[in-house]
């Protein structure tokens, strides 16, 4: 590709606007409390979520927006796991309540991996309902 073909490919690119800016903002207010909605705001209430039969699921939220919090805090577990950046995460999480270890029937999970785990097992409820 030549300077002239990304030229054209990036003139046709619609620039980003203030709606879309309103637009992103709004999604991530959505997928926050739909977070606080399904994980809640401490250890304990994690828990009751991992050893539910299945997750209790807040209402008013759809099944792409679960999938889009899925794959946020799967970044964010992932990102948590990576050794170069270790130090960053551990500062950052140092003052959250619900960063240690999650313990439900015989597995225990990292905060961010139990989380994961109440996704997935809410998604996995909503696609069989």
């Amino acid at each position: 590709m030549d300077e002239h073909e990304l030229d054209s490919l990036l003139g046709r690119a619609r620039s980003f606007g203030i709606k879309d800016a309103i637009d992103a903002e709004t999604r991530s207010r959505r997928l926050t409390a739909l977070g606080v909605a399904l994980w809640g705001r401490t250890g304990a209430d994690l828990q009751r979520q991992l050893t539910a039969r299945h997750p209790q699921i807040p209402a008013g939220f759809t099944l792409d927006e679960f999938r889009a919090l899925q794959r946020m805090a799967e970044a964010i577990s992932a990102r948590l796991k990576d050794a170069r950046g270790g130090w960053l995460w551990s500062s950052l999480t140092a003052k959250d309540q619900v960063s240690s270890a999650i313990s439900a029937g015989t597995r225990t999970f990292p905060a961010w991996e139990a989380r994961c785990e109440i996704l997935r097992r809410a998604i996995e409820y909503l696609e069989s309902r």
